[in-house]
């Protein structure tokens, strides 16, 4: 004989489920109703990539949040505005406006638009240091499908990846899905305070996201405040154009697993993939962010060689270092 809503072999039993899982449903749905509301649709036109403007301008689509409300400041991610000619926002409530770049951090991929728009609703940033194992909603517009909400836990912080201008450190890693657009939308706890900013997914993988920290965010805010983030602006920094992370080897050597390669730039070019292994650059052993930055500093704005392994097969692909255009 048993307690009721007690399994027999002691577990929990049926009502106890049906409670647990209540509770975690009305916990998603608040953070949603508070955040959802503060949460932007990004659109983004770039200029024609051929001459005389016989080829329309690229669009983009990613998110953003809103941060300030009084002032119409929105934050968002820095290569979802890279290079835009003009960006536009949309709001839940179907109202629409352009917006501009007031400031941008490619390093720190961070940007944060200016929108005339009144009646906003601004998110809140948490002060609180991100847990293991805490619950956490990503809210965004994944392949131009509007306000989508995705519930999953905080898998690991302190993780760092490699970026278009170097190495990201101190992100938030998730299993709540990321997808193409989630770009600069929000992560936020079960008060629908601001986690962090969703920037980086695996390609080809799921339930692997990273997200930037809320008080990276909020110190970034603090930048712009003080006239210290410019909106452009030139580097002479080479990058290759994708993201990934340290990889141990069947052999007990390391690599550079290839998490995201941006479009339209020389790893992309080159035809690296997502899931590559990057074992060396110019002939340089790397399997760290800091690794591939300096063979690449290093190696300069000529053809170099890139040593891969790609489901088992070693590749040698040649790419093209770049200047970083702000």
């Amino acid at each position: 004989m048993h307690r009721k809503g007690q399994g027999r072999s002691g577990g929990l039993g049926m009502d106890q489920e049906r409670e647990i899982m209540d509770a975690y449903s009305e916990a998603v749905m608040h953070a949603t109703q508070v955040a959802g509301p503060a949460v932007v649709q990004v659109r983004t036109q770039r200029a024609p990539a051929a001459f005389f403007g016989l080829v329309p301008p690229r669009q983009g689509l990613g998110s953003g949040v809103v941060v300030e409300a009084a002032r119409g400041r929105i934050v968002t991610n820095s290569h979802v505005v890279a290079e835009s000619e003009t960006v536009e926002i949309g709001l839940q409530d179907g109202r629409r406006a352009t917006a501009r770049v007031l400031a941008s951090d490619p390093g720190q991929d961070l940007a944060v638009l200016e929108t005339h728009l009144g009646g906003l609703r601004q998110v809140e940033l948490s002060t609180r240091p991100p847990r293991v194992g805490q619950l956490v909603v990503a809210i965004g517009n994944p392949l131009g499908l509007e306000s989508t909400v995705t519930a999953g836990v905080i898998s690991a912080t302190g993780r760092s990846l490699q970026s278009p201008l170097g190495e990201m450190t101190d992100l938030i890693q998730t299993d709540a899905s990321i997808n193409p657009g989630n770009s600069g939308g929000p992560l936020v706890d079960s008060a629908g305070r601001l986690v962090g900013l969703n920037t980086a997914m695996i390609s080809g993988a799921q339930g692997i996201g990273f997200a930037i920290p809320a008080a990276t965010v909020a110190r970034f805010l603090e930048r712009v405040d003080g006239g210290q983030v410019e909106r452009t602006g030139r580097s002479d920094r080479l990058y290759l154009g994708l993201s990934g992370v340290p990889q141990m080897l069947e052999d007990g050597s390391l690599g550079f697993l290839v998490l995201q390669v941006f479009p339209g730039t020389p790893a992309h070019a080159a035809g690296l993939e997502p899931l590559d292994v990057i074992l060396s650059v110019n002939a340089e052993p790397v399997s760290t962010p800091e690794e591939i930055q300096a063979a690449v500093q290093r190696a300069g704005r000529r053809q170099v060689p890139v040593e891969v392994l790609r489901r088992g097969e070693r590749l040698r692909v040649w790419v093209t270092p770049a200047a970083l255009r702000g």
